[in-house]
């Protein structure tokens, strides 16, 4: 496990209020659902914490952190198109920051990441034109977890000269995931989800390797499913998450 939440914590009820002034939406799926709950627990777990987790529709209500489901996975340009409607809908309107994350279920081996990249730069370039007061918070692509290598299925497929699919599908999330951090990080805040998946406690990555290049993976310690954060991880990257979002929500 990565981390429980801690009592010595005692800059969380700070960041939590700076949340909860920062009128911020979360746009997401599956794994974003995880990290929802990993808030609900932070906020559950502090005392004192006045932040209402809420699934929205339209306006945002005061001192909440609102979310909502975007489309199925499999079509990362209709979950931008999804995202754009949402804010025409009165979100876009009343909220300050927005977060948007990608699954790692949109990306498959045969995936033009870079096609799925300009799109996305599309978008955000026309939600700054439409919303030129509401932030941006980037989100890379998570991971998947990869077969370690010691299974039958694994060196059955390594003697047949095959790579294991979720390695290939990870080297395209990752591709879009570099030209994300490329494109943003000097000028716009990105939370680096990909990179805290891949990482241990001891700061070592976890990477398998492609064709003589490292490809970093989802640590199998962080999950129960080889795609989804278990308990653990999704409480310790939502801390994570809650303390970017009180950065952007911190008072003019």
């Amino acid at each position: 496990m990565i981390a429980t939440i801690a009592p010595s914590d005692t800059t969380l009820l700070g960041d939590l209020e700076r949340v909860a002034a920062a009128r911020a939406f979360f746009a997401h799926r599956s794994v974003g659902a995880g990290l929802v709950a990993g808030i609900e627990q932070l906020v559950a777990h502090t005392p004192g914490a006045a932040l209402d987790v809420v699934a929205v529709e339209s306006a945002l209500p005061d001192r909440a952190f609102c979310h909502a489901l975007l489309c199925d996975n499999g079509d990362p340009l209709a979950k931008l198109a999804d995202l754009e409607r949402m804010l025409a809908g009165g979100i876009g309107q009343s909220a300050r920051v927005v977060l948007f994350k990608l699954c790692y279920a949109d990306f498959r081996a045969g995936t033009d990441a870079t096609q799925v990249f300009h799109a996305y730069t599309r978008a955000m370039r026309g939600i700054r034109s439409a919303y030129p007061g509401l932030a941006v918070l980037h989100f890379t692509v998570p991971l998947v977890a990869v077969p370690s290598g010691t299974g039958l299925r694994t060196t059955a497929r390594a003697l047949l000269g095959r790579t294991p699919g979720a390695l290939v599908e990870n080297d395209r999330r990752e591709e879009f995931n570099e030209l994300l951090r490329r494109a943003y990080s000097r000028r716009e805040p990105v939370f680096d989800l990909a990179a805290f998946e891949s990482t241990l406690p001891s700061g070592e990555r976890v990477h398998h390797d492609l064709h003589g290049r490292p490809v970093a993976a989802l640590a199998p310690a962080y999950t129960d499913d080889g795609g989804h954060l278990n308990a653990s991880a999704r409480v310790a990257i939502a801390r994570r998450l809650i303390a970017a979002i009180a950065r952007l929500g911190d008072p003019a």
